[in-house]
Parts: C-alpha cells; structure tokens; sequence
C-alpha cells in the first residue's frame, strides 16, 4: 500500500518590500508542507492573483502602495470571505505608537493576535518589547554579526515565554526584524 503525501499549503506572498517577499518564500518554502504560489507588491496585484493562484492562505502586509492591507483585506472578504489572512507588518512599532497616542486607559483594544481583549498598558508592553527587540537585533547587526549568529544569540529570549509561541515563532521572528532594521 503506498503513502500518499498530505497536500502542501498554498501561500500567496504580499508585501511591497522585496526583500521581505523574497524572506518570507524562503522561510515558508523550507517547510515541506508549504508551497508559495506566487507573491505580489500590493494588495491591487495580489486581488488580481487569487482566481489563478488559488491559495489556501494569505500573509498581508499592512503598509503597501496602490491598495494597502487593510484596504486589500476589506475587498478579499467580499469575494473570499473563507480564506485565511496572516496580516503582517514591519512598521508595528510605529502603530502601536499612534495607538497609544489616542487611547486612555479605559481604551478596549482588540487587536489581531493574542488575548481577544486587551488595554492600553498591555499594548504599551507590547510596543516595548517590539522597540526592545529591535533594539537588540540592530546592535547585533551593527557589531557585523550573521543573521544566523544573531538567530543564535536569541534576541528575543526574554520575551518568548510571552509572545513568543504564535504563529511566527522566536528565530523567524527575528529573521524579519534583521530584515527590517
């Protein structure tokens, strides 16, 4: 009786930076149940992509030209309300910076990942522990460290038993950040 294997996962790639794109496939391609479909730069050309594509997931960068995230998502859903989004972004710091600028503390946020409810000072944890983190990647990256020296040196370390166990994990977490800073 032969084995068949399971079906790999269909991801469509959409970020306007290519050097994220091009991370994000080579992460997501080096898992054998992964397989990226395609990519696109904003959310205009991956809308543009789906009927041919077909995927079985979207990453969804937030900041992008032509048609941002946010404003992708909001159309994905009139026609493929089922597929599911991993909404991404590398200016997180600066969102959450103009969160906090408008909220109080008695502010109920709701935000995209984690505990369904949370509150202004669990967000401004939140922003630190982003600033921290790309903080230490960036000090790392400046006294010439490798990617793969700094994925060592685990800059996240004290922040993984909190948020380090979603979907994006500590060493991937940090291959963006290095991406980004």
């Amino acid at each position: 009786m032969s084995e068949t294997a399971a079906p790999r996962i269909r991801v469509l790639v959409v970020d306007d930076s290519v050097a994220v794109r091009r991370l994000l496939t080579s992460i997501l391609s080096s898992d054998p149940g992964i397989q990226v479909v395609g990519t696109a730069a904003d959310g205009k050309a991956a809308l543009a992509a789906l009927e041919t594509l077909q995927p079985d997931v979207m990453t969804l960068d937030v900041e992008m030209p032509v048609l941002d995230g946010l404003g992708t998502l909001r159309e994905l859903r009139k026609r493929w309300r089922a597929l599911p989004v991993i909404m991404l972004s590398t200016l997180t710091v600066r969102g959450a910076e103009a969160t906090l600028a408008v909220t109080t503390d008695k502010t109920i946020i709701i935000p995209g990942h984690g505990q369904p409810v949370s509150n202004r000072a669990e967000l401004q944890a939140y922003r630190d522990m982003l600033v921290a983190i790309r903080d230490n990647v960036a000090a790392l990256k400046r006294q010439g460290r490798s990617l793969e020296e700094i994925v060592a040196a685990k800059p996240t370390a004290a922040y993984d038993a909190k948020w380090g166990q979603f979907v994006i994990g500590p060493a991937l977490f940090t291959k963006l950040v290095y991406e980004g800073v």
